[in-house]
């Protein structure tokens, strides 16, 4: 058998390299040697699979050059070294929501010009290498030139007279410190603009939640009654029983989703006399501070409205083909916030957004004019009409 070629090496170290990562953690499929500096520095790297230091340190190496390691006759031809280290992030990038994301593309510009040049090298050899749509912006190469003429990838011109002066700065290509510095002062000010500029939409999301109406009592912001702050799910209350230790209350094992079971302690024996009547869908308020009740401790709330006069009480309930573990959204606000892990009891935040909670005449739930909503529709408390919800 004839000895592979250079190119034909580089393809099959590739799919051993692949290989080598997916048995991670285990470490089944060995790694290729690298020369001994590159293997101290990378391997463990490689195999650490922490992609934000990875996808951080590739891009300072590659600052000022195309590659990690070129080989010696091209600038554009890559080497063992650039194979493992593509290896490495090559399932992340076809796997991840995130890769092609504008905050990906915009925080390591050199990864991907670099991840491009690679995989259009290996797609040559590798006759079902799978390809990763990079938008051509992002490339400092011209492939439709290199697609035309078969030869080495030619860096756009544009491109390359600025790779170039910047060489000539720098014979050595090693970054100065300062300009480095400069660097990291530049993106930590990007950085932050976006975050204050998240900040801001997440003011404006939360003032527009509280409609004309006024956000509530006196000194109370719109944050503080904002509804979706309170992680209120469809949950499956799967059995229920007496408290061993209190007569007024119900304990109930409840599913909240993703087959999380949580104990949760009700004090409505007095309005509900058999447990079996609490089994079914509900809604269940997931962030509040798990609170002891009589020696057990409580994980979450079921709500339940109360009629104007006080004697009645009924479960608030999903239609019954909600899906469990789905979130309660209110129509006519439409946000991207996320619930508060856990709503903080001392600033009373869900004493403060439930002040809002009420029943229309036909018993459908409201936050103030918004009703409550899943995906299969309104959330009722039948019987209760112009009542509370607690």
């Amino acid at each position: 058998m004839a000895p592979m070629g250079r190119n034909e090496y580089l393809a099959d170290a590739f799919e051993k390299c692949v290989a080598a990562v997916r048995s991670l953690p285990k470490g089944d499929a060995p790694f290729p040697s690298l020369p001994g500096p590159e293997q101290d520095f990378w391997l463990p790297l490689v195999k650490s699979q922490d992609m934000t230091l990875l996808l951080q340190t590739i891009n300072s190496k590659l600052l000022f050059q195309n590659l990690l390691n070129p080989y010696p006759s091209s600038t554009l031809t890559p080497s063992l070294l650039d194979i493992l280290v593509f290896s490495s992030i090559f399932d992340h990038f076809h796997q991840s929501t995130n890769a092609l994301s504008s905050t990906a593309l915009s925080t390591y510009p050199d990864v991907y010009r670099w991840f491009d040049l690679i995989q259009h090298y290996l797609a040559k050899y590798i006759p079902s290498f799978k390809m990763l749509v990079i938008p051509k912006e992002t490339s400092d190469l011209d492939w439709e030139l290199i697609n035309k003429s078969g030869q080495e990838p030619v860096e756009k011109e544009s491109k390359k007279s600025s790779r170039e002066n910047e060489a000539k700065l720098n014979d050595s290509e090693v970054v100065n410190d300062e300009e480095m510095e400069a660097k990291r002062e530049a993106a930590r000010k990007k950085k932050e603009e976006k975050k204050k500029a998240k900040e801001a939409q997440k003011e404006a999301n939360k003032a527009a939640a509280q409609g004309d109406s006024a956000a509530g009592s006196a000194g109370d912001t719109a944050a503080d009654v904002a509804p979706y702050r309170a992680d209120i799910r469809v949950g499956k209350i799967i059995s229920a029983e007496k408290h061993p230790d209190a007569d007024k209350l119900y304990l109930e094992k409840i599913d909240v989703g993703n087959g999380e079971i949580r104990t949760v302690c009700s004090g409505l024996v007095a309005y509900i006399p058999s447990p079996d009547l609490l089994l079914g869908l509900c809604l269940v308020v997931c962030n509040l501070k798990p609170a002891n009740m009589v020696g057990i401790k409580s994980e979450a709330m079921v709500l339940a409205a109360t009629s104007a006069d006080g004697n009645t009480v009924a479960v608030l309930r999903p239609p019954e083909s909600a899906v469990v573990g789905e979130r309660v959204s209110y129509l006519g606000i439409e946000t991207t916030e996320e619930p508060d892990a856990q709503l903080n009891p001392k600033k009373k935040l869900f004493e403060k957004i439930s002040a809002h909670f009420r029943t229309d005449e036909s018993g459908n739930a409201f936050w103030k004019d918004h009703q409550w909503m899943t995906s299969a529709g309104p959330c009722v408390a039948e019987g209760i009409s112009n009542g509370t919800i607690r």
